[in-house]
């Protein structure tokens, strides 16, 4: 290969969603040839002067990566942010266009689908219709082109090709089932509605558990878990943040993984992945591409339940708590199409990544 490549994006750490992707996505190309990390990731999730400036430093020497292409061939891969980061994305795509690079930007938020954005209109008007956007599942693209109508050329590959298709996990016979929540313990991500379908399976007579593991974002999280372990005793078990060893056993611990998430970038959260390799039923707000992961667009499905945004969470969430615990051998069935569904998403999505792989070194994207 004659181009040079460079990938563009946050990279650990800090660890999420987008970081993970693109350091996946570059691990995986470097096995096909040689390319350029340029890390514009500020290192850190809490916001200050620091993290603006440290962001703003490496956006830049990004965009001097870039240019020093200058008359040569190349192709720039870009992690396409949400919110305010697009007006970095703004400067690097200008810079891959002014020298003629070939562009793909991989979308990871639903902000600006959910709601018309300027920022993304003036991003996709500046990447040309030559770009390749790739996008995470078929709503993504359906959104993408709807909103941003010169976003011509999609290709969709979904997060589960960097995710394995089945964990081993142990057969479960549970006397109560274990709720699970994992990520970054704010109300945006659900903590307060993970809490109250807690409160409300304890009340309404349902054998239950709820471990909790991630960071406490801010003191309200704190204050939230503290005053809830105090009202429900052992059954709450808060872990901190996990990985590793200490992750996996997360999932072979629980039951039921509960994702009531209002994140307004939510689009396919990788965490849902790892729960249903693990044979570990998802109950979750349908947000971003949240349904087609677990095959429902509203109601049941092979991944487990989907409930609209807006819907009653807690409500419904509890209707299927109570049906999974009054029948254990229906129960056994759903974690085995769990794990069956992670095997279908795996392998579609691991033909697909192939394809961009494809379409990045060889220039030639469909």
């Amino acid at each position: 290969m004659n181009e040079a490549l460079f990938v563009v994006g946050p990279f650990p750490p800090p660890v999420h969603g987008a970081a993970v992707i693109t350091a996946a996505v570059a691990d995986r190309l470097e096995q096909h040839a040689k390319i350029r990390r340029c890390d514009i990731s500020p290192g850190r999730l809490s916001r200050g002067l620091a993290y603006h400036l440290r962001r703003v430093w490496r956006v830049l020497a990004a965009a001097a990566a870039i240019a020093e292409n200058v008359g040569r061939p190349g192709c720039v891969y870009i992690s396409a942010a949400g919110g305010s980061g697009l007006l970095y994305n703004l400067l690097l795509t200008a810079v891959a266009r002014l020298l003629r690079q070939r562009l793909f930007l991989h979308h990871h938020s639903f902000a600006y689908l959910d709601r018309p954005s300027t920022t993304m209109a003036l991003l996709v008007r500046m990447a040309g219709a030559a770009a390749v956007h790739v996008v995470l599942c078929a709503r993504m693209a359906a959104l993408l082109r709807e909103r941003y109508p010169l976003a011509v050329r999609s290709m969709i590959v979904s997060n589960a090709a960097f995710y394995p298709a089945g964990e081993t996990a142990p057969d479960r016979s549970p006397d109560k089932l274990v709720l699970g929540h994992m990520g970054n313990l704010t109300d945006e991500k659900g903590l307060d509605l993970v809490l109250d379908l807690y409160r409300e399976a304890l009340s309404s007579g349902l054998a239950a558990q709820l471990v909790l593991a991630g960071p406490t974002a801010d003191s309200t999280a704190t204050h939230e878990i503290v005053a809830a372990q105090e009202a429900s005793g052992a059954g709450l078990v808060y872990r901190g943040p996990v990985y590793g060893a200490d992750k996996a056993r997360f999932f072979d611990d629980i039951d039921v993984f509960v994702f009531p998430t209002r994140y307004v970038n939510e689009a396919e959260p990788t965490v849902l992945f790892e729960a249903l390799a693990h044979g570990v039923p998802v109950i979750a707000l349908g947000r971003g591409c949240i349904p087609e992961q677990l095959g429902a667009i509203d109601g049941e499905g092979p991944g487990g339940v989907v409930v609209p945004v807006g819907g009653a969470f807690v409500k419904r969430a509890a209707e299927a708590l109570r049906g999974w615990a009054a029948s254990p051998e229906g129960f056994a069935a759903k974690r085995r199409a769990a794990r069956a569904r992670m095997a279908e998403l795996h392998e579609q999505a691991a033909g697909d990544f192939q394809k961009l792989l494809q379409a990045m070194a060889s220039g030639t994207a469909r």
